[in-house]
């Protein structure tokens, strides 16, 4: 999985979930442990918008999928 967006140690990653779109914000160290710092919503009706998720079920739903998805490019 690529990072669409890099600076320092920060990166954000597009992941694609049950017909919707997700921005995740993460750090990642050199031993390959992930922080998922921030989890946004996005959709596109001739704009971008996007929204982040508060804490609870569809937060957990795509960390998990970003977790998995990570853990299965490396």
């Amino acid at each position: 999985m690529q990072a669409y967006w890099t600076r320092d140690d920060v990166s954000w990653y597009r992941l694609h979930l049950a017909d919707k779109n997700y921005s995740v914000k993460a750090t990642e160290d050199p031993f390959g442990d992930v922080n998922i710092l921030e989890i946004k919503s996005e959709w596109s009706g001739g704009k971008s918008v996007s929204q982040t998720l508060a804490p609870g079920e569809l937060y957990d739903r795509v960390a998990q999928a970003f977790l998995a998805a990570k853990k299965g490019a490396a």
